[in-house]
């Protein structure tokens, strides 16, 4: 899949192993680093259901956007950049159909 960054500073903070360690300590590093891997390797989305750190979609206000785990609280969070977004009959997301994902941030949304 094709990775791209919602913006240039955020592209700054994640696309380097120096910057992350910077931002984000080595452990967390490492693993949005793997995360970020894991994203490009396959050719859809869909492969992300098999892999680890549970890859599903969100609700409520992040509507549109898919999350996958990096720590117990901390999230790798993206949504498709396919244009149009691909969508299945019943209008939900068609993991098979994206292709491209746009990263959106790295949260604890929990709390």
């Amino acid at each position: 899949m094709e990775v791209f960054f919602a913006n240039r500073a955020l592209e700054k903070r994640l696309g380097s192993d120096a910057a992350r360690r910077r931002e984000y300590g080595d452990v967390l590093a490492r693993k949005i680093a793997r995360r970020l891997n894991e994203l490009s390797a396959p050719p859809n989305l869909s492969a992300m259901r098999a892999m680890p750190g549970g890859c599903h979609e969100l609700h409520e206000d992040r509507a549109g956007q898919l999350a996958v785990g990096l720590t117990d609280n901390m999230r790798l969070v993206f949504e498709p950049a396919n244009d149009p977004i691909p969508a299945k009959d019943d209008d939900g997301l068609d993991w098979d159909r994206v292709t491209q994902v746009r990263i959106r941030e790295v949260t604890d949304y929990h709390g």
